[in-house]
């Protein structure tokens, strides 16, 4: 996974950069009708397996981690095509649906983290996997707190992808780069 990662940094990036736009709608427009929600969740997650299917497709390292990530691709995107092509969701549905989301994506990032010991990316998948907990844990919390919830989840989410991006990119320039002798 880290081959792919450090091949194509800059997926990693844009995944985190629309993990970031994602959660500023959702704070800046916090009142959006339910259908507004899920269409830029269903948006991002089509992007996001996307990313995440490119990265396996295109990327080196072992079948293993390219499995994982593809995997998580076809999921995330499958996910999205439901959530956009289902337009009568109702908000629960769709919360279950992000909590899956968030769950699944946490849960990988964290076993990518312990096998490549990349502290962004467990921290990350942390991050996902709290949210996902709490938000499983308290569901009627009300519409506009589940928003405002994804809002912080996707920004913190994103920030951390985007971080993660460059420290990938730095390593994998330290190890490409012949030593000086």
């Amino acid at each position: 996974m880290f081959q792919a990662m450090r091949d194509y940094w800059w997926l990693v990036l844009l995944r985190g950069i629309v993990a970031v736009l994602f959660g500023v709608f959702a704070l800046v427009y916090p009142g959006v009708t339910a259908v507004s929600l899920v269409l830029a969740f269903g948006i991002f997650a089509v992007a996001d397996g996307a990313i995440n299917l490119g990265l396996a497709l295109f990327g080196g390292g072992d079948s293993n981690d390219r499995f994982m990530l593809g995997l998580q691709g076809v999921l995330t995107g499958l996910l999205g095509i439901l959530v956009l092509t289902w337009p009568d969701i109702s908000m629960n549905t769709l919360l279950l649906a992000i909590i899956s989301f968030a769950f699944v994506s946490g849960v990988i990032e964290i076993i990518a983290a312990f096998e490549f010991r990349d502290f962004w990316i467990g921290l990350a998948g942390l991050i996902a996997l709290l949210f996902a907990i709490y938000a499983f844990r308290f569901p009627g919390n009300g519409a506009l707190a589940v928003v405002v919830a994804i809002g912080i989840y996707s920004i913190i989410e994103g920030v951390i992808l985007i971080i993660a991006s460059f420290q990938v990119r730095k390593v994998g320039n330290a190890l490409t780069t012949p030593s000086a002798g």
